[in-house]
């Protein structure tokens, strides 16, 4: 059996290990903006498209598996960009409920 890349990219992104997807957040504290849901997004695109992927495992490096909101970016951003970010995160919690393959989360202890 394959394992993870030693040194993962920073940013969230998917690695496989036989047919199992395995999405990494590795992003220092793993918070929540624009950029980094749109990643996860595009990591959830990627791996509903590979057939060959049965389950996905979602973890982070590091201390946090995911520190939540980025609120030091949203406190910054205009109304429109808030409201824009609100709609990606419920866009990414409803495709992460709906996701077509078993998904689990691996938390770091």
């Amino acid at each position: 059996m394959a394992s993870l890349a030693a040194n993962p990219p920073r940013g969230f992104h998917v690695q496989y290990i036989d047919d199992i997807a395995v999405l990494v957040l590795n992003n220092k504290e793993n918070r929540f903006n624009v950029n980094s849901v749109q990643q996860l997004l595009d990591a959830l695109d990627e791996v509903e498209r590979n057939d060959s992927a049965n389950a996905l495992v979602i973890t982070g490096i590091g201390k946090f598996f995911s520190n939540g909101l980025d609120l030091n970016w949203l406190s910054q951003q205009p109304p429109d960009v808030g409201l824009k970010f609100f709609g990606m995160l419920k866009e990414m919690n409803l495709k992460l409920a709906t996701f077509p393959v078993p998904t689990i989360a691996a938390l770091n202890d």
